[in-house]
């Protein structure tokens, strides 16, 4: 399920002499995915049975934001522009000692169930809609204690109030109990859950830049109409955002639907520019409860210091109107994302009659360049692309070498974009020549 642009084989590519063969090595990799009957659906989907057993993970994006599909680890984004670290290596003591790199944000929308490895029934990812998805069986479930890992917005005092809500019960217990092992806060199912499977589907809105939609519902056989879930890991997420100083985490009013804001800036600012400052306003939840044949919108919207004057009230707003959207036609705002897709494809048209591999490299290779880039975001590419931290995601020669040239042919404005990075940055360009 790899695709060319995808480096999570990143150590080995390092390990090579050069980024030539580096992206040689990605070719080649990907020219072999799904090539068996009972993995290909088609040069336009990239299939596996077990997404825990694919080497080379699947990336969504829109040129704003883009992330890596893993099932093994908290998930995170990465938005164009948003570096950690000085320019250069840090001197040795002080708090970033690493060269600039893409900052990692948290991705809470994109963690899947607890109680199974997920996407273990299977994952796709359909390059022409820019959409994966996942599914995820999960046993049966009976009602025990077991630990609740809190999320953002909760804490020992949320806890203690013995909530019960979403199908699950809370109970605080202390460095007394002993209830669910070490953990303080415990929880259990209100009664039996029976086996299901959950289907996440994700995408990087294409004309909303600042959205990540998913679409979870789920399938199971008799028992209740309603079925409870919970996520993995909720705080783990946002624990894991070492390259941010965390600003603020505020729960969403009721009139915003059910969620938080989470807001944070850079540690440590490249050199010659400031601190940036990173927002998401959220419907993601550690618990929800799934009805029978239906959809659960969940949606997400990253603003940034560089594309918003004021990041958490943006991104709020873009919540807001996404939601209502959403509420009045959900299929709109969804075939508004799948025909800018559909209009990129129908201007990069590619087929290899007889050569179903090369069809599917040259068009999962397509795939991933448009899902980092925007003709409105001046910030180029990086081998691996906006999704990775594939050479800590800096731009160089290969670029214009490899990747720009398809692009003017296809995308000029895509093209212009790549070339306004370079002239946004000829002083600095000068000044090391």
């Amino acid at each position: 399920m790899a695709a060319v642009l995808r480096t999570a084989g990143r150590s080995r590519c390092l390990r090579m002499p050069g980024r030539r063969a580096c992206w040689l090595w990605v070719l080649l990799a990907s020219l072999h995915v799904g090539s068996s009957a009972k993995e290909t659906r088609g040069a336009d989907v990239l299939w596996t049975p077990d997404e825990t057993s694919v080497q080379h993970r699947a990336n969504i994006g829109n040129g704003h934001l883009a992330l890596t599909l893993a099932s093994d680890e908290a998930v995170g984004l990465h938005l164009a522009g948003v570096f950690n670290g000085p320019a250069s290596q840090a001197k040795a003591g002080s708090e970033v000692s690493e060269v600039s790199h893409r900052a990692w944000v948290p991705a809470p929308l994109a963690e899947g169930p607890e109680g199974a490895p997920v996407g273990n029934a299977g994952a796709e990812l359909d390059l022409q809609r820019g959409v994966y998805t996942r599914r995820t069986r999960v046993p049966a479930t009976a009602t025990s204690w077991q630990c609740h890992n809190y999320a953002i917005w909760q804490d020992d005092s949320w806890c203690k109030a013995g909530k019960t809500e979403d199908g699950f019960e809370y109970t605080f217990t202390g460095d007394a109990g002993k209830l669910c092992g070490e953990c303080w806060c415990c929880k259990r199912l209100l009664r039996p859950r029976p086996e299901f499977v959950l289907e996440q589907r994700l995408y990087a809105h294409r004309t909303r830049p600042s959205l990540l939609i998913v679409e979870v519902s789920a399938e199971w056989e008799g028992g209740p109409e309603r079925l409870p879930i919970s996520v993995a890991h909720p705080a783990h997420n946002f624990r894991c955002a070492k390259d941010f100083h965390m600003l603020a985490t505020e729960v969403l009013p009721p009139a915003h639907g059910r969620g938080f804001v989470w807001s944070g800036t850079t540690k440590v600012a490249e050199t010659g520019s400031q601190p940036v400052e990173v927002a998401l306003a959220t419907t993601a939840q550690s618990a929800m409860e799934i009805v029978r044949g239906r959809k659960t919108i969940l949606v997400g919207a990253y603003r940034t210091s560089l594309d918003s004057e004021s990041p958490s009230l943006e991104a709020r707003a873009d919540l807001r109107i996404a939601l209502e959207d959403v509420q009045s036609d959900y299929d709109k705002v969804f075939q508004q994302h799948e025909a800018a897709w559909a209009s990129m494809w129908a201007v990069a048209n590619f087929s290899s009659p007889g050569r179903p591999d090369v069809e599917r490299a040259v068009k999962a290779s397509t795939y991933y360049i448009l899902s980092a880039l925007r003709s409105d975001r001046h910030y180029s590419l990086s081998p691996g692309g906006l999704a990775t931290q594939g050479y800590n995601g800096h731009t160089f020669w290969d670029t214009e070498t490899w990747m720009f040239p398809p692009m003017l042919v296809w995308f000029p404005s895509l093209a212009a974009s790549i070339l306004d990075y370079r002239c946004d940055r000829l002083p600095g360009a000068r000044g090391k020549a």
